[in-house]
């Protein structure tokens, strides 16, 4: 008889099913009544404490609108606005009036007035006052109408607080004068999310801001606010909901998900439409479902009456089948571990016959199967080997990449130290009085410095890009400020070569480029030295256009020379490391082959390309393409007097800046006799009075003994180093400004001297121009007359501000074409 026979006389086994399914939509109904209930409290109360909170910003921004209304407020402020000196009067009748209405207010902490430049002038908290806010939204906002912040850290208090702003205009003329800013407490907020009423022992209700932070108390996290981040699958989906719905009523369904802490809860969130909240009402789900306990204890003796009933239709038919099945377990025991020819088949018809003779063919090939087996264990055993093998020769890279590392920054150290000597007094001496011959072979001393640097330099970056340690800082780049810069510079090389140069850029080309405008001026530095270099006659040229590139538009850098070209079957190595075009190129130029594999590389860390066309004998383009959807910031505005066009390039008109001088003591710190007698000598020509300690240890007693103006901090040095030294002194309170000066030119070493304690840092060898930029962040220059003004801090913003606006609107000569904005060629 078959199988399927045995079964259908088993038909009572249809029970035990139907019995589960009874069960199981009894529970699932009742578990959803339940939970629907649940639901709609939620929602109930959700909806109410999101009203509540609405409300009260209403009632808030109310208030300060009234505060600013204040006849007080409004007199004195037009009163402060009216000359130019202060009434100090009137500050002190506006601070009293302020702590009234602050304290008339138990709702507030903070209530301050800024003028109509953003500066605070009165305050109820007097450490406020001369505070500099124009730049903060409570104010560029509040300027406009009344404005609501985001829950933050008070200034002064450092209490979690809202800001609300609002304008303070003359009647009448509506004009602005000033605006009042009030700090409210979080505490308003908490006792409406505090109301947990009907929500058990685990349920809370709590705020989320735009940024993801926990905003009022929490129920289990002490210390929650602007601390706990909440990134749950309500708050993404409120997120997600404020995109798509912005300030339209939409519905909330409720789910179950894991909260902060991780416990599944059931919860439901409403939208604080004005400050792009997110409200989250919830309560743990096993507290939620208590009630289905009893529902799942009738369910589950339900179920085991029918497993009871089942158990007894079951013995009935496992005999009926137990027979034969045994019967094929024990065949198969019989064949055991590696004993495949014992036969387990029978002559039975049904399903379990059927399975026997399968197995036997399954034995008989599985046997086939088992020299291939062996082997494949033999081949994952030698894989194995060979990973190991692979293990401990990628550790071995690793370690040498390591000491390649240290290896570059020693040598860097090495390598720099004596060129800061051979540059700076080379500099020195061809500033005398010298014959002619003499002036040449100290310009011949200079030129080989340079040139040793430039190789230097170049060895380095390359094993900084072969290390992966070069870091791309994308920044808003003015695109007229770094082509000045590249023409500046590369115009002083054209003119001492006799070459023509110019800068040519169209004229719809965007104001700004988001890029890393130091790794892209490198780029451009070294395709335009490179063309001023192999151009022996005629001119260079810098044309910047927007250009397609497989399907996408880019901003593009062609620089184009007249130079000496490159044959066609040398293009497709140029780009190569320590590759030039033939060997008699090299010792005609010089160069190591590096500054075109640095440029495409950088280029491409970048997100663009570097290609190059050339013509044997004409000259030859290189391009940089960047990509405008990454590059482009915004259209630039033509600011020249002239319609057309207007020049980047530096003031052609400007008179070279005198040395600067200072003066004062200053405290040099080198441990090389070489290096200390050079960096005297620039100190002292500029005005310092200079004291040398060869090592950290004197550099300490000497610091301690006598204020200096400034401090020189060497980093290398026996005994003790700068970085040891630097730190001890800032541990014994000494605040004098310290410059570290280092031969180290790795990435990372001057966060290192930061780190130690230094205010700022100067790579050797040293730059006499920089040096003196430097130094002027923190000396004041005899040759700059000073203005004494009440606040010397916007003096000198505005003073900045002129100087780079000088330095974005220099005009030159137009060009030709003009499609192009042009740069007067040199």
């Amino acid at each position: 008889m078959r199988i399927a026979k045995k079964i259908n006389l088993s038909f009572l086994v249809l029970a035990l099913v139907l019995g589960g399914i009874s069960v199981t939509i009894f529970y699932g109904v009742s578990r959803n009544n339940l939970k629907e209930a649940i639901c709609r409290h939620l929602n109930t109360t959700a909806r109410s404490r999101a009203n509540h909170i609405e409300a009260f910003l209403t009632d808030r921004k109310a208030g300060v609108a009234l505060m600013a209304r204040a006849h007080v407020v409004m007199s004195k402020l037009r009163a402060l606005s009216a000359g130019n000196a202060r009434d100090e009067q009137d500050v002190q009748i506006l601070n009293r009036g302020l702590r009234e209405l602050a304290k008339s207010d138990i709702r507030l902490s903070v209530l301050s007035a800024l003028d109509s430049r953003g500066e605070v002038v009165a305050s109820s908290e007097e450490q406020n006052i001369g505070l500099d806010r124009s730049g903060q939204a409570c104010f560029q906002e509040g300027g406009r109408d009344v404005y609501v912040s985001d829950v933050h850290h008070h200034c002064t208090t450092s209490e979690p607080c809202l800001s609300i702003s609002s304008p303070v205009r003359e009647n009448g003329t509506g004009r602005l004068l000033g605006v009042i800013v009030a700090a409210i407490p979080v505490s308003g907020l908490n006792r409406i999310t505090a109301a947990r009423t009907g929500l058990g022992k685990t349920g809370e209700i709590y705020l989320v801001n735009s940024d993801g932070y926990m905003i009022t108390t929490s129920r289990f996290v002490k210390d929650s606010i602007l601390k706990l981040r909440i990134d749950t699958e309500v708050t993404r989906k409120c997120s997600a909901d404020v995109k798509e719905y912005g300030l339209r009523r939409h519905p909330h369904e409720p789910a179950v998900y894991p909260d902060y802490r991780g416990v599944s809860v059931l919860g439901q969130h409403e939208h604080i439409h004005e400050m792009k909240w997110c409200l989250c009402a919830e309560i743990d789900e096993k507290e939620a479902f208590a009630p289905l306990d009893s529902i799942r204890l009738i369910a589950l003796t339900l179920f085991c009456l029918t497993l009871f009933a089942s158990w007894l239709i079951g013995g009935v038919v496992s005999r009926a089948l137990s027979r034969p099945i045994d019967k094929l377990r024990k065949g198969v025991e019989a064949i055991g571990p590696r004993n495949l020819d014992h036969k387990v088949g029978t002559d039975a018809d049904d399903e379990i016959g059927q399975l026997s003779r399968a197995f036997d063919e399954m034995t008989a090939n599985l046997k086939l199967t088992t020299a291939s087996i062996d082997d494949l264990n033999h081949e994952i055993t030698r894989r194995k080997i060979t990973e190991e093998y692979l293990a401990m020769a990628k550790t071995s890279a690793e370690a040498a990449t390591k000491a390649k590392s240290t290896f570059l920054a020693n040598m860097s150290h090495e390598l720099r130290t004596p060129m800061n000597a051979i540059l700076g007094f080379s500099s020195i001496v061809a500033e005398q009085e010298l014959a002619p011959e003499q002036g040449e072979y100290v310009q011949i001393i200079q030129d080989c410095g340079r040139h040793l640097l430039a190789v230097i330099n170049d060895i380095l970056n390359i094993s900084m890009i072969e290390a992966g340690e070069i870091d791309i800082s994308i920044v808003d780049c003015p695109l007229d400020a770094l082509l000045g810069e590249v023409e500046s510079q590369i115009r002083l090389m054209a003119e001492q070569n006799g070459l023509a140069f110019a800068v040519r850029r169209r004229k719809d080309l965007p104001g700004e480029i988001r890029t890393d405008p130091v790794r892209l001026r490198q780029c451009l530095l070294n395709l335009a030295g490179n063309a001023v270099k192999y151009t022996e006659d005629g001119r260079v040229c810098l044309n910047v256009s927007l250009q397609q590139w497989e399907g996408e538009e880019c901003i593009c850098f062609d620089v184009e020379d007249t130079g000496i070209g490159i044959p066609a079957n040398k293009l497709d190595t140029v780009f190569d490391m320590f590759i030039q075009v033939d060997d008699s190129t090299s010792r005609r130029f010089n160069g190591a082959g590096l500054g075109l594999a640095i440029t495409k590389q950088l280029v491409e860390l970048l997100g663009g390309r570097l290609s190059a066309t050339s013509e044997e004998g004409k000259g030859s383009v290189f391009s940089i393409a960047l990509p405008s959807s990454r590059a482009a910031v915004g259209l630039l505005r033509d600011t020249s007097d002239t319609p057309g066009v207007h020049g980047i390039g530096p003031d052609d008109g400007a008179e070279p800046a005198d040395e600067s001088k200072f003066s004062g003591p200053v405290l040099v710190v080198e441990d090389v006799d070489a290096n200390s007698v050079l960096i005297r000598l620039l100190l002292e020509r500029m005005g310092f009075e200079v004291t040398l300690a060869s090592d950290g240890s004197k550099a300490i007693e000497m610091a301690l003994d006598r204020h200096y103006k400034v401090i020189f901090m060497d980093m290398h040095m026996p005994v003790m180093d700068g970085y040891e030294a630097t730190g001890i002194l800032r541990e014994r309170g000494v605040r004098t400004p310290i410059i570290a000066v280092t031969a180290r030119a790795m990435q990372g070493d001057d966060e290192r001297c930061m780190k130690a304690g230094c205010d700022d840092y100067v790579s050797k060898p040293i730059d006499r121009r920089e040096l003196s930029r430097v130094i002027s962040k923190y000396v004041p220059n005899a040759n700059v007359a000073l203005v004494e003004s009440d606040d010397s801090d916007d003096s000198a913003s505005v003073a900045a501000s002129a100087l780079d606006g000088r330095r974005l609107n220099q005009n030159a000569p137009v060009g030709a074409n003009d499609q192009y904005n042009h740069c007067a060629p040199t």
